[in-house]
Parts: C-alpha cells; structure tokens; sequence
C-alpha cells in the first residue's frame, strides 16, 4: 500500500489561488491603512490649531468633541476591519484547501488525466 502525504503550507507557497487571496487581503490592509492615515491628518490638524491660535471657548469645545468623534471612528473602523480581515482570512485558506483537496481527488497518480502545472506557479 502507497501513502501519500500533502503538506498544504508547502503547497499554498506556489499556488496561483492563493497569490490572488493574498493580494484581496493586501488591498483591504491598504483600504483600512489609508482611512486611518486621513483620520490620523485630520487629528492632528485639530491638535495643530489648538496650539498655534488663540481659541474662544466655542472653538475648544467644537474642536475637542471633533477630536473625539475621529477617535471613536478609528476604533470603530479598526474593530470593523479586525472582524472583516480574520473574516476574509479564513475564507480564503478554506477556499484554497478545499481547491487543493479537490485538485487532489481527480489526480490521476499515473499523471495520465492531470497536468499539476496547471495549478501551480
């Protein structure tokens, strides 16, 4: 009797399926990265202001509850992308395991029915 062994961690490293759901998952850590970094300007504009002007209560008042509103969005963005991320995360590697599994069913060991080339880098 044969056994045959499949290391699927070796097998994602060359697998075009994979490439293209690590790229999805890059894009959406750009997507997230890029909508903290205009709050991050935009804070420190706040903050900027607060130090260079003389401001009236008002001012202060509106600045501050600005400031705190832009906090309370980058939490909840972040908290938001955390969920999504692990999300799109654990799709993906289950979609690509199970790619590689069906791959598996239908090879013809013999290498008569299957051209492994195909699915590989």
């Amino acid at each position: 009797m044969t056994i045959y062994t499949l290391d699927f961690e070796e097998c994602l490293k060359n697998f075009k399926e994979y490439h293209i759901s690590l790229k999805k998952v890059n894009e959406e850590k750009e997507k997230f990265t890029k909508e903290v970094e205009n709050i991050k300007k935009e804070m420190e504009s706040i903050i900027n202001q607060s130090r260079s002007f003389l401001l009236d209560d008002a001012t202060k008042k509106s600045s501050a509850m600005k400031f705190q509103e832009l906090q309370e969005k980058a939490i909840r963005l972040e908290s938001d992308f955390r969920s999504t991320i692990v999300d799109m995360q654990n799709s993906e590697v289950e979609k690509n395991f199970n790619s590689i599994i069906e791959d598996d069913e239908t090879t013809d060991y013999d290498g008569d029915s299957f051209d492994a080339e195909d699915l590989f880098e």
